[in-house]
This record gives C-alpha cells, structure tokens and sequence, in this order.
C-alpha cells in the first residue's frame, strides 16, 4: 500500500538528542563557535526541505478537464441547447446555456435545466486517472435546495453511451447527496445529508475528494461568499464500492467524461473542475533513503 510522503519525511530525520547545537560564547571576542557537527547537520536539513518541497510539487493536483460554458454559445431566457456544442452530447433531454444568470458563483454562461430530466455529457477521450493517482477532486457550482436535483461529476463514455461515475449535488432525497453510478443507468446514493441546506435556491459551490488509496470520499460546500463546510455525515464517504476491475463507471480508472444530471426546471450547474493527483515522485523518494543512509553513517 501507497505510504504518504510526510510519513517517509518523518522517518529519516535524525532524533535530536544527539545533534544539539552547542554554542561557545567567549567574552573577550564574543564569537560564537558552532559544532561542527551541527553545521553538517544543518546542511542536510537544508538539502532535506528541498527534496521534500521538490516532492511536493510533484504531488500537487493537476487539473484533468473542466468546464464553464462560457466559449459557447448562450442566450438569454430560456436559452439556447448545450447539445452539440464543445462536444457535449445528450442522454436524455436537454439543457439550455443562459447567459443572463449571474447569481452568487455562477459567472458568463450556465447551464440550466428548462424542464423535465436532463442528463448530458461531455467524452474527452483518455481516461482522467492513471493507476499511480492516489485521488481526484470534482468541484462544481449548482443551485441548491431541498427541491433542486442539481447534480454533476464524471462518467465512463463506452461507445457513446456514457456510464455515470461518481456524481453529487443537491439530490433527491432533499438534501446533499453523493451518488456511484451503475451500468448505463443513475446511480444509488452512498451519502446524504440536509445539514446547511436551505429550501431558497441559493448557489453553492460544492467539492467532492477521493482518496482512492483509502476509497473514501470527503464532500463539502460553500455558500456565496461563505466559508467551506462538512455536512453531518459526508466527511468520510464509504466508497469501496469503487472497483478498478469494472467495466462500467465503478471503474475510476475509466473515468472520460463530464457529466450532468438534472431533473427539475430551474436546475443549474456551473464551474465543473476536475483535478487528479498523483502519488509523489519515485525519484525523490529513493533520495530521500539515500539521505537517511547517509545520516546513519554520520550516527
């Protein structure tokens, strides 16, 4: 199993008993004299932090597809169709571009629901994820409600019939939801939650993490000029139903497309992000043994 890296860090960084730093203070020159010892210490510290930020940044989230709408096409109320613009395919109705919704986070254009189920999404070829990723972060914006279905994420395109992923937003049940999909149909939800959420139609922007290592999920969301926030419940997301052996969009690994799923009129998404991040470099990591070895030589 994958190790995190600040565990690696924690590892070989030498106990501190027997590399005090001893100063010398002469009065008749007031010098100070540094062990010499702690100078080379020093130095492999400094050489450490910056193995260890080199790591970091090859760690950081790489961001893998998103979308705003806003280089295609729009209209004012009731708007014109997504379907057919920048590759975006219907399965099931369709949704209308607005560019006269500017409400909280939703900026340019978006993408609005003018009745009836609407699902539709977006295939970009190659997988999102590669097998070294430890975990990907789906953000979207939607209108949130005890009456809203507004709900977004990512889904595997087999031959142009898309297999929802995993999708969340404002769901069914009245509240926050985060769903896994199942073959070519919608999904079951793994969590839900009402906690924070209002019957007014407010815009949310809402963040989905996996960890795919521990397959667990992290939801949260933030109202318009809020702070970021856990619901009751959804801090810890059971997701080992997530099988990399999958021919369907249970499969992280087959995760291609953008994905939207509606059902109510006035549904609205915005703003989909979806970032992967990979595992630390492997190189840093086999300098990092090497820099403990040298310690152990120095001991």
């Amino acid at each position: 199993m994958y190790m995190p890296f600040a565990k690696h860090c924690a590892r070989i960084l030498p106990p501190t008993s027997s590399d005090q730093v001893k100063l010398t203070l002469t009065k008749s020159t007031q010098t100070i004299k540094l062990n010499c010892h702690t100078m080379k210490l020093k130095t492999h510290l400094i050489t450490l932090a910056s193995m260890c930020a080199a790591s970091a940044v090859t760690s950081a989230a790489t961001v893998v597809a998103s979308e705003n709408f806003d280089a295609l096409t729009a209209s004012s109320f009731p708007g014109t169709s997504l379907a057919g613009q920048g590759g975006w395919v219907s399965d099931n109705g369709s949704l209308k571009l607005r560019n006269d919704y500017t409400t909280g986070s939703f900026d340019g254009n978006v993408a609005y629901n003018g009745g009836g189920a609407a699902i539709m999404h977006r295939y970009d070829g190659a997988s999102y994820l590669t097998a070294t990723d430890t975990s990907i972060i789906i953000e979207i914006t939607g209108r949130a409600a005890t009456n809203r279905l507004s709900r977004a994420g990512v889904a595997y395109d087999n031959a142009g019939t898309s297999n929802p992923g995993i999708y969340f937003g404002s769901g069914s049940s009245g509240g926050w939801s985060v769903y896994l999909g199942s073959g070519t149909t919608g999904g079951s939800a793994l969590a839900t939650s009402t906690n924070g959420l209002d019957a007014g139609g407010d815009v949310f922007d809402m963040r989905l993490t996996i960890d795919l290592v521990a397959e667990t999920g992290h939801f949260e969301f933030k109202p318009d000029g809020g702070s970021w926030t856990t619901p009751t419940g959804m801090g810890s997301i059971d997701l080992s139903a997530l099988d990399t052996g999958a021919t369907d969009g249970t499969n992280p690994l087959n995760w291609n497309s953008l994905y939207i799923r509606t059902s109510l009129a006035g549904d609205t998404i915005d703003n989909i992000v979806v970032s992967a991040v990979p595992e630390p470099s492997s190189a840093a990591l086999l300098g990092l043994g090497g820099l403990a070895l040298l310690f152990r030589r120095r001991k």
